[in-house]
């Protein structure tokens, strides 16, 4: 259960910060650097929420309410006044109130529990199965090395472990679909849904891959042509013959 269930609140458009994702932030207001600061030194947390702004009125925005509970994990000034701020995603949370402070135009929010459910019917270690493959199949094409694969199949927890995978990938490549697996209750669909983002991207990567190999083959072709010629006109030269 969350003990306290205020917290400072921080919106960033359309932005997804999955519990065991860790981003920074660069703040340069002062208000907004004594909540982190104050939070950094106290270990306390801050809730992080997106926006997003209405097709037919741009001018208006509404809160997405599935939010996430933050820890700050370090804090420095990287120029006068300006600061670093590293915040590191906790837990999900939903928020129902918030106000804003008048004077210095921050808001607070109350949150309460986001509960996660599995159905009956389904396997936990059949769903997770399925991810995992589907996880270490993208690091394989991707390029990345097995510890960083390993580390994530470590997490026991179901949960944990969907959370993990999803901190894994860039947010750029499916936003839309990353926002579904955030808000997501029933982890099965959750399951689901980020194995079929881990399936779209090895088949780019694959794509990109292919790619690659045909162009660094056709280089060395070329570079292996380019060579011959040279290799001819010096031997004609050579023979006083005619340069091709």
């Amino acid at each position: 259960m969350i003990s306290k269930n205020t917290f400072p609140l921080f919106l960033y458009n359309d932005t997804v910060i999955f519990p065991y994702y860790s981003f920074t932030i660069s703040v340069d207001d002062p208000y907004e650097h004594e909540v982190f600061s104050r939070a950094f030194e106290k270990e306390e947390q801050v809730v992080v929420a997106a926006f997003k702004k209405l097709p037919d009125d741009p001018e208006k925005s509404i809160f997405l309410p599935v939010a996430t509970l933050c820890d700050v994990i370090h804090l420095e000034e990287v120029e006068n006044r300006r600061y670093k701020v590293v915040l590191a995603g906790a837990k999900r949370v939903l928020f129902y109130s918030y106000q804003r402070d008048p004077q210095t135009h921050l808001f607070t929010v109350k949150v309460k529990e986001f509960k996660t459910t599995f159905p009956k019917e389904k396997n936990p270690a059949t769903a997770r199965r399925i991810l995992e493959d589907a996880l270490k199949r993208y690091f394989d094409i991707a390029g990345f090395p097995p510890e960083k694969a390993n580390q994530i199949t470590e997490e026991e927890n179901l949960e944990d472990f969907v959370d993990c995978c999803a901190s894994s990938l860039d947010q750029s490549m499916d936003p839309e679909g990353f926002r579904r697996v955030f808000e997501e209750k029933d982890l099965y669909k959750r399951i689901l849904d980020l194995t079929k983002i881990f399936l779209a991207e090895t088949n780019i990567a694959n794509i990109e891959n292919e790619i690659d190999d045909e162009v660094h083959e056709r280089f060395e072709r070329s570079q292996r042509e380019q060579f011959l010629r040279e290799k001819i006109r010096v031997l004609n030269e050579e023979l006083n013959g005619e340069n091709y």
